[in-house]
């Protein structure tokens, strides 16, 4: 009998993460695929980076980038986050769908390369 998740990739229902775990990865992992549809419909993803604050994801995009012009259509999006390369064993993964707002003014204010400045700007804005 293989290892589930590892040699046995049929059976994953046992494998869901409970929220404790799902915390440890969003904490372990700075980076997530963004899935949403674009102009023509067509699912889309790019991969971003992420700061969560509060319970919230935020993510920063150049503005009038497909991802973002996309959101004013359809606002329903997905986020992936593994823990590739976090150094973390195994495999672990989430997936998590909810509806996207945009706040194009946070990215005007200003650019920041920091997490903890992120966290910070977030929390005072």
């Amino acid at each position: 009998m293989g290892r589930i998740g590892i040699d046995d990739l049929e059976a994953l229902q046992t494998l869901k993460l409970d929220l404790s775990e799902q915390d440890e990865l969003f904490v372990a992992q700075t980076e997530c695929t963004f899935v949403f549809s674009n102009a023509e419909g067509w699912p889309s993803g790019v991969i971003m980076s992420f700061v969560r604050a509060d319970g919230a994801f935020w993510l920063t995009a150049v503005e009038g980038r497909a991802h973002v012009k996309a959101l004013a259509g359809e606002p329903r999006v997905t986020l992936v986050v593994t823990n590739a390369g976090t150094g973390s064993p195994g495999r672990r993964g989430s997936g998590l769908e909810g509806r996207a707002r945009s706040s194009c003014s946070l990215h005007r204010r200003a650019q920041v390369a920091d997490e903890q400045e992120m966290g910070k700007l977030l929390r005072d804005a």
